[in-house]
């Protein structure tokens, strides 16, 4: 596997996801009328960060009870555009549902309907500084294209929250991150080094391969603060059981060799990384109060694990223990 492959290996899979997503699309019948889908009780709030200059948008739900004494439990989900609807659904129908409270949800994502532009925004948001030569196999970006994590978590923290607590009252000692894929890793960046900012952390398909897997090098002294008793998060880690597995064919406009995939596939080894680091930090020695679980969903993909990862991280961060 040479470096250069291992570089594309960071990106080959949103690329082919979003050109599917932004295909050209079906329009409907000039005949048929109807009226927009909304979700009920769920609003969007677009704001620009003084933080670090750029432009989000907030798609916010809450359930439609009086919150308790301590106000709601919280999931903050990153890559809002594609996955607030799934989350707002599943929060909803699992608070139906013995043990589970019902929960305020805040999904971060970008104010664009363009899946390209949206793929850009959270590459940049949602990762940790990229190799030198990342622009060998991805003419136009560079670099500076990646790398703003610690920004983000910044807005997160300190403009995000702030608006989903004028909205609605939350407990803070119930919050919960959710990311998948970019996302995963930025919550196990954020576990590491924020363990105190969220209750819980929910890492699905975390790209721990990115730039020479530096989230393994942060590793070791959050475990230190575990097992001094210093941090006590709980922490689920997802993957499907498909992740490592070769493709058989590709998806139309793809810039890469059946060969060339099934290379990159081999290299990151997500099945294996994840699972890795769910039972090392599983096998961690800390208070009554820290968990570490890991799920392999079977029959799943990197691009079908969302849902089943959701529904697991609301019952893991909001159901009985």
């Amino acid at each position: 596997m040479t470096r250069t492959i291992a570089v594309a290996a960071a990106v080959v899979f949103a690329l082919l996801a979003a050109r599917a997503l932004a295909a050209t699309p079906i329009e409907p019948d000039s005949s048929a009328t109807g009226v927009p889908v909304v979700i009920k009780s769920a609003q969007q709030i677009d704001f620009t960060s003084k933080i670090n200059g750029r432009s989000y948008r907030l798609f916010i739900a809450g359930p439609p009870l009086l919150p308790p004494s301590g106000g709601y439990p919280v999931l903050y989900v990153l890559d809002g555009n594609a996955h607030f609807g799934t989350a707002v659904e599943t929060a909803r129908l699992q608070s139906y549902s013995p043990g589970v409270a019902p929960a305020v949800v805040v999904a971060i994502g970008y104010p664009t309907d363009d899946r390209l532009d949206i793929e850009k925004r959270r590459a940049f948001d949602l990762t940790l500084p990229a190799a030198k030569d990342v622009g060998a196999l991805l003419p136009g970006m560079t670099p500076a294209d990646f790398g703003g994590l610690d920004a983000f978590l910044e807005v997160l923290e300190n403009e995000i929250k702030p608006r989903a607590a004028f909205l609605y009252k939350v407990d803070p000692a119930q919050a919960a991150l959710f990311g998948h894929s970019f996302g995963g890793m930025a919550v196990l960046h954020a576990l590491f080094k924020r363990p105190g900012a969220f209750r819980t952390f929910i890492a699905s398909s975390p790209t721990i391969y990115w730039a020479d897997r530096v989230l393994l090098s942060e590793e070791p002294q959050f475990v230190r603060r575990v097992e001094q008793g210093s941090v006590a998060p709980r922490i689920l880690i997802t993957v499907g059981g498909e992740e490592s597995t070769p493709w058989k064919s590709l998806p139309s406009a793809n810039p890469f060799t059946l060969d060339q995939v099934n290379s990159i596939i081999r290299s990151l080894r997500m099945v294996e990384e994840a699972c890795a680091m769910a039972e090392r930090l599983a096998a961690v020695d800390g208070p009554p109060a820290y968990e570490a679980v890991g799920v392999v969903f079977a029959g799943e993909g990197h691009l079908s694990q969302p849902p089943a990862a959701i529904s697991r991280a609301v019952r893991f961060a909001f159901g009985e223990r």
